[in-house]
């Protein structure tokens, strides 16, 4: 279990973890999306999108999805000179927010997102369902298949923002 309190920062990878395309020309996000932001908003957390979409990708599908109001700082692949499986996408949304890696948890849908998000020192969930990567469940520091599961788990467990594996 990993009580979210420890963690000052959450970091959100955009494509895969965020954003689900259940159709062709359907965007969707991830179930329990909004409402796990909510709860995290609430707590004041402060959080970020680290993507290796272009800035332009990034604030179009933000804005089409009703989530730009959530995120203090967003990482695109405009903003550095390498980009995932380098760290330096997630050490500069780090920088950006003003926090260590040891505060921050990154959830990924991606092996190169994870290297990226484990190299610069953060503690990495993979998010997918059943059709997942089994690689990724060798790499990521936890899974959890979609965000209603930990929310699921925080509303079961009425100790707070805790969630298991």
């Amino acid at each position: 279990m990993i009580d979210t309190s420890l963690y000052t920062a959450f970091l959100f990878d955009m494509r895969g973890t965020i954003v689900r395309q259940q159709e062709e020309n359907e965007v969707i996000t991830t179930p329990g999306l909004k409402e796990f932001l909510d709860l995290l908003k609430e707590e004041e957390k402060k959080l970020a999108v680290v993507t290796s979409s272009s800035r332009e990708q990034l604030e179009f599908l933000l804005k089409f999805l009703d989530l730009d109001a959530y995120f203090d700082v967003t990482v695109a692949r405009d903003d550095v000179k390498e980009t995932k499986p380098s760290p330096e996408p997630y050490l500069k949304a780090l920088e950006l927010l003003g926090v260590g890696a040891e505060e921050a948890i990154a959830f990924e849908d991606s092996v190169t997102g994870i290297t990226s998000a484990k190299d610069a020192g953060i503690f990495v969930v993979g998010v997918g369902e059943e059709s997942i990567d089994p690689a990724i469940l060798e790499v990521a520091d936890m899974h959890v298949k979609n965000f209603l599961k930990i929310l699921e788990e925080i509303n079961s467990n009425n100790q707070g923002p805790v969630f298991g594996y």
